[in-house]
């Protein structure tokens, strides 16, 4: 297991953990209540520490890099797998864009949670996902 940060309290890492979840990446979060328990001690000791697999750690500073820094620019792939072409495209588009609008849409209204929708990386010339 890798750290991949260090948080004040339990609901900014609990945001982290969120956006690694919507990425399909397994994050877990640790000392999550040390702040109630120890509210005293210092700062690096009440730190809320998130932790992710070895193998998805480089996956998760991509997620987590800024918009438009060179780590996110990294993490964005270059080329369709299938086709190999370069106008490729990440959110809800492709065959299932309205099916996943319709999903949201009816979690919003009946307070339910999503699932698994979450956007994906479209081809435009092939028009597949990956």
């Amino acid at each position: 297991m890798k750290i991949i940060g260090f948080y004040a309290d339990s609901f900014e890492a609990s945001l982290v953990q969120g956006q690694l979840a919507n990425a399909g990446i397994q994050a877990c979060l640790l000392n999550e209540y040390v702040n109630e328990v120890m509210p005293w001690g210092s700062d690096s000791d009440r730190a809320v520490r998130v932790g992710v697999a070895d193998e998805d750690y480089a996956a998760a500073m991509a997620v987590l890099a800024p918009e438009g820094s060179e780590e996110a620019e990294a993490a964005v792939p270059k080329a369709c797998p299938f086709c190999g072409s370069e106008q490729v495209s990440l959110g809800l588009r492709g065959p299932k864009r309205w099916r996943k609008i319709l999903w949201t849409a009816l979690a919003v209204l009946t307070m339910s949670p999503p699932g698994k929708v979450r956007a994906n990386y479209y081809c435009r010339e092939c028009r597949r996902e990956f």
